[in-house]
């Protein structure tokens, strides 16, 4: 798993199976003490099963408003071509941008 702590909170990427379990990314806003409860997340974000998002969590202010993003990695994501008809490129992964405000 990943865990990333910033003044403004926690998140915890939690990557799941690479078969047949979703992944999780769960943040915890402010500085929560102690053993972390995945019910006590101020937000969950759930992936695809198998695709391990939450592998690695990164968080940036992208645009530079002064709010912070996190990225969040799926590395075993399935990619959809580029154009319509084309194949799915299975496994090639993807990041997610999420906005934390």
């Amino acid at each position: 798993p990943s865990v990333l702590a910033q003044a403004k909170g926690v998140a915890i990427g939690a990557p799941g199976g690479l078969t047949d379990l979703p992944g999780h990314v769960f943040v915890y806003r402010g500085a929560p003490l102690g053993a972390l409860d995945p019910a006590d997340a101020d937000v969950v974000w759930v992936g695809a099963p198998g695709d391990a998002f939450g592998a690695e969590a990164v968080a940036a202010d992208r645009d530079g408003d002064g709010d912070t993003e996190l990225w969040v990695a799926a590395p075993n994501a399935d990619v959809p071509g580029r154009r319509p008809g084309d194949p799915v490129v299975p496994g090639a992964g993807k990041v997610y941008l999420l906005d934390l405000e």
